[in-house]
């Protein structure tokens, strides 16, 4: 059974040669009719899929704080964890000298940088910057990612040869 029976591919992702998967750039991402709210998660899954095509042998998980569960399970789940802002997305393998890779990702139309390169004020991004600069001053390689294809051209960077 090939991966694309498997796995609910993005549009913009299709298989060559069995089970191979590649980037359409010309193919746009699905247009979700979800609400607003779950553009990161949506993000996060289509992430995820591409990770466990691509690379089937390589560890991951996704931090789970931005799905939507009830609140007894929120309550649970943030118990469970060190703390807020934790990076979306964890790959466990070392490459290119770090031990790992976190990614923080943020859906397409995202804004959280001025047009001078710096951060925009809020107090949630902030905290996810500063989790981010604590994990690559211990040796992670560390990025915001906006929309698919920039999450997408981070982890073939840090996985690629």
């Amino acid at each position: 059974m090939g991966f694309g029976r498997r796995f609910n591919l993005p549009k913009n992702i299709r298989l060559v040669d069995g089970d191979k998967a590649i980037i359409d750039n010309n193919q746009p991402l699905p247009k979700e009719k979800k609400k607003r709210a779950r553009d990161e998660e949506i993000l996060q899954e289509q992430v995820a899929t591409y990770i466990k095509i691509k690379y089937p042998d390589i560890i991951f998980t996704s931090e789970s704080s931005g799905i939507r569960v009830p609140m007894s399970i929120a309550v649970q789940m943030k118990k469970c964890r060190s703390g807020k802002d934790l990076p979306d997305l964890i790959i466990l393998e070392p490459r290119k000298g770090y031990h790992g890779c976190c990614i923080e990702l943020k859906k397409e139309t995202a804004e959280i940088y001025k047009k001078d390169g710096s951060l925009r004020k809020n107090e949630h991004v902030e905290g996810q910057e500063e989790i981010l600069l604590n994990l690559k001053e211990k040796g992670y390689f560390t990025s915001f990612a906006i929309g698919f294809d920039h999450a997408i051209s981070l982890i073939d960077f840090y996985l690629g040869k």
